[in-house]
């Protein structure tokens, strides 16, 4: 730790009273370490100089306002009480209070100012001890800004405490004894002003964060040591049984494979040992003869069921043509002559069709012929004669034998009907009122026709189910022919079975042994790896950690700005999963740690793009990448020591430095407002913030619009001289030579000419950078990335022919111009960026001409404040135009100013 080293180099050149401000709330590592302690034990502040002032031989004494007066020891409580109080004058007035107390070892003070006097007494009896007695004291004051604070931040403030603190640490008996007294506070404003003055006599002595050196150093003391070494042990051990076992697996598996191999011999001597049995050769003929003819058999029903399928096929094909256009079969209306000409067989179709249109199929056929009466069969019967129901007429009774079929004959275009030996004129059929019907004549060889179709279908069905089931005559002997070759082969094969048996039980004792391999040198080697593994557990109840992936190297230097306490809840949580730490559990971490730790300070962000998202700014671009080279390589001296980005609002100051903390792999911060009501108290904080920024080195501090926070020492701010002080303080920063490389300040401003020049001169701000209006080539270039960015998709290949149209805007409105294009893609139903789309977005977009003038003198302005002609755009001639031609239009007559325009080579180039 850098400040316990600076503190006992100040202690040997005679300096007794320090004051340590910074990062003294963290918890510090033991040196030496305790061997019987926790490793991941930390001590805090007091603790830490009470260690280290232990072998001093000085008698140490701690005193808080929580806790009173405390000691190492009871052997050094007692040995402050024999010192303060013996051979002591007799007690003046103003002393009496603390000589009381001082004799009383249980009772000591709790008041500060009771205390400091308890001391102050006990500095003096010291230093008149004689003897061996004599000792020097170390008094530590933890958090002494609770007792002494700075009196403009507190509403009543006490000097009488300050004051006895001073004559302490002013008296000559202090000094002539070595005595030595530490305190610590957050910051020096923090405490009182008496005590921070020029030529109060303490040293103070700034606790910063452990540096990426003393986080290597931490990491690898407490993973490097003890517990690598047994997980060094482990691994051996682990890797001795992996050897015997991997020697265990390879003789089973040279035992499974002789074992197969007599197997695949043993499987080959199966075919043989059948084939030389005759008595298995003879059943096996007789078996392949019937299956033979059983096939023969299944073969030629099928092929017969075949042709008589194919057979009826086109039986059915001649039917089906003869039924539909055979005029033979057609279905005609009735005449006198086709009832003339009807056949037993013949058959009337009468439709019936009632008042609704509904219609009802009669037909009927001729039974019998009967001079010109025909008798007809019933519809629903083709055999059954058409009777006379007697009991048609209500009221009359008639036996059913009375029932006498009916003669139809043909009359003027109906059908007439009488009983078959009636002689009464027939009468025509019966017809509902409203129906009315229709009378076809239906040969009787369309019948034939349709029956024979109907016999063939039902043959077809037949057939198919039969093609199913094919049976021979001899399906009953092929299995008994089977059954009777599988008893002869189970009788030989049964001998060349058990000795198969056996060879199966080899291989499958081989295969268990490559399964869950056993020997004892495999116990043996388990036996190590359970110790060693017991070993860890010990060491880790201790809080031994795992070497981090990647080492500690690489681990520390993604700490930084972590405290020790912060370093070990890293590893703890890790530990926690019986992992080591990996560079995903520091980068989870550390933005909730830099913001609890920072968060009042500054806004940290982790930049998520480089060089690559930054379109045009070429010239910036290149010297950024040279600044990135120097700092990868080492090469502080040849960093900058400060960068201000100049030119109008969204041309990309803020993009580039993130973009630049990128490509470093540097944190990116914003200073917050760190201005209070309180007096004074703004000045501490922004202590505290430039001390934060040395500890979270290497980082980037970015700040924006720095022509408000810097303006010149002659602008009034109304804040009764704070932003001047704050100033100053900003100035003594920027020039530390220590911070070059590690703490590099990119400031932007719109207008430069308004900054204070002791901030803006070499040594503080050693480069000056234009950056403009984009041009064409980089407008277009812009385009394609907003729209990568926002993963909006787009139908165009090349965004150059929309460059010129947006050539004097800003790249904040370009990048609006790209959503608002999307908006209105999705309004118009269409799924991507097009041409129509892009072009209505930059015609609705209105370009800043209100602004124009004050565009026009900032960019002439950064033109003029560029400090060097390398660090000029390419298009810096057109930029120059266009803003002299924008202030003419509005009337500046001091256009014509001298402006340090680029020398240019005779091609037209920058010099190299």
């Amino acid at each position: 730790m850098e400040w316990l080293m600076q503190f006992d180099a100040l202690r040997a050149r005679g300096q007794h009273a320090f004051l340590f401000v910074g990062s003294a709330g963290d918890g510090f590592p033991r040196s030496p370490a305790d061997a019987a302690s926790p490793v991941d034990a930390l001590d805090p502040w007091a603790e830490t100089m009470a260690h280290h002032l232990a072998g001093t031989q000085a008698l140490v004494v701690t005193f808080d306002v929580a806790r009173g007066l405390t000691f190492r020891s009871p052997e050094d409580e007692q040995a402050f009480h024999v010192g303060a109080c013996g051979d002591a004058p007799s007690p003046s007035p103003q002393n009496a209070v603390a000589r009381a107390r001082a004799t009383r070892p249980t009772a000591w003070p709790w008041e500060p100012a009771e205390a400091l006097d308890c001391l102050r007494l006990a500095c003096t009896r010291f230093a008149t001890a004689t003897g061996n007695a004599r000792r020097s004291l170390a008094i530590i004051l933890p958090d002494v800004d609770a007792m002494v604070p700075d009196a403009a931040t507190m509403a009543t403030p006490s000097s009488a405490v300050p004051l006895t603190l001073l004559r302490l640490l002013e008296s000559d008996a202090f000094r002539r004894c070595g005595h030595c007294f530490l305190m610590s506070a957050p910051t020096t404003r923090s405490v009182d002003e008496r005590l921070r003055r020029p030529d109060a006599p303490i040293a103070v002595i700034a606790v910063s964060r452990p540096t990426e050196q003393e986080r290597d150093a931490f990491i690898a003391s407490s993973c490097a040591t003890e517990l690598t070494d047994l997980q060094r042990e482990r691994a051996i051990a682990a890797q001795a049984l992996a050897e015997a076992r991997s020697q265990v697996v390879a003789k089973a598996e040279v035992d499974r494979a002789q074992a197969a191999a007599a197997m695949r011999d043993h499987a080959a001597r199966e075919a043989a040992l059948v084939e030389h049995d005759a008595e298995y050769q003879r059943l096996e003929r007789i078996y392949q003869e019937l299956a033979a003819q059983q096939q023969r058999a299944r073969d030629q029903a099928s092929t017969d069921r075949r042709q008589r399928e194919h057979a009826l096929v086109q039986e059915h094909d001649v039917l089906v043509k003869r039924f539909l256009l055979d005029a033979a079969l057609a279905i005609v209306p009735m005449t006198d002559d086709r009832w003339s000409a009807m056949e037993v067989g013949d058959a009337l179709q009468i439709t019936v069709r009632n008042g609704s249109g509904q219609e009802e199929v009669i037909v009927k056929h001729v039974l019998e012929r009967k001079g010109d009466g025909c008798v007809l069969s019933r519809s629903n019967d083709p055999h059954a004669p058409h009777v006379h129901h007697c009991d048609q007429h209500p009221g009359e009774h008639h036996p059913k034998d009375h029932l006498q079929p009916m003669l139809f004959f043909w009359k003027c275009g109906m059908v007439h009907g009488r009983r078959l030996h009636a002689t009464k004129d027939p009468e025509p059929m019966p017809i509902p009122e409203g129906s009315s019907w229709t009378v076809m004549y239906v040969p009787r060889e369309r019948f034939v026709v349709q029956a024979r179709l109907a016999t063939i279908e039902q043959e077809r069905e037949r057939l198919e189910v039969e093609s199913e089931t094919v049976v021979t005559p001899i399906d009953g002997d092929v299995p008994r022919a089977a059954a009777a070759c599988a008893a002869r082969r189970a009788i030989v094969l049964a001998e060349w079975q058990r000795e198969g048996g056996v060879l199966r039980a080899a291989m499958q004792e081989a295969e268990a042994c490559m399964a869950n391999p056993a020997s004892p040198e495999m116990d043996r080697c388990a036996r190590e790896l359970h110790r060693a593994e017991q070993r860890i557990t010990a060491a880790s109840v201790r809080g031994a950690f795992a070497l981090p992936d990647g080492g500690s190297a690489s681990c520390a230097r993604l700490m930084q700005g972590f405290g020790y306490r912060d370093m070990v809840a890293v590893l703890r949580s890790a530990r926690a999963e019986r992992r080591p730490a990996t560079a995903a559990d520091v980068l989870t971490a550390r933005q909730a740690i830099l913001r609890r730790s920072y968060g009042d300070l500054f806004e940290i962000v982790d930049p998520e793009f480089g060089f690559a998202e930054i379109a045009g700014c070429d010239h910036v671009k290149r010297l950024f990448a040279r600044i990135r080279d120097h700092i990868r390589a080492g090469n502080r001296s040849r960093v900058p020591m400060g960068v201000q980005l100049l030119g109008p609002p969204g041309v990309g100051k803020s993009a580039i430095a993130m973009a630049f903390a990128r490509e470093c792999g540097f944190l990116f911060v914003r200073m917050k407002n760190i201005r209070e009501p309180w007096v004074g108290a703004s000045e501490a904080r922004y202590e505290r913030a430039l001390h934060a920024l040395r500890e979270l080195a290497p980082v980037v501090w970015f700040r924006d619009e720095v022509d408000r926070a810097d303006a010149g020492r002659d602008t009034f701010h109304g804040d009764s001289g704070v932003s001047l002080r704050i100033q100053e303080m900003t100035m003594e920063f920027l020039a530390d030579p220590a911070i070059r490389g590690r703490v590099l300040a990119l400031s932007a401003s719109n207008h430069p000419a308004r900054l204070e020049a002791a901030l803006v001169r070499a040594g503080r701000t050693d480069e000056r950078l234009a950056m403009l209006f984009p041009d064409e080539a980089t407008i277009a270039a812009l385009l394609r990335i907003k729209v990568r960015q926002h993963g909006f998709p787009c139908a165009i290949d090349s965004f150059a022919p929309y460059a010129a149209s947006m050539r004097w805007w800003p790249g904040g409105l370009i990048e609006k111009v790209v959503r608002v294009a999307y908006d209105f893609a999705e309004e118009q139903g269409r799924a991507a960026i097009d041409d129509a789309s892009l072009r209505a977005a930059i015609a609705d977009t209105i370009p800043p001409d209100d602004h124009e003038l004050e565009y026009a003198e900032m960019t002439r302005a950064a033109i003029s404040a560029t400090s060097n002609q390398r660090h000029l755009p390419a298009d810096v001639d057109q930029q120059l135009a266009w803003a002299e031609a924008v202030l003419r239009k509005h009337g500046r007559t001091d256009t014509h100013a001298r402006i340090p325009v680029p020398v240019r080579s005779p091609s037209g180039s920058l010099p190299a």
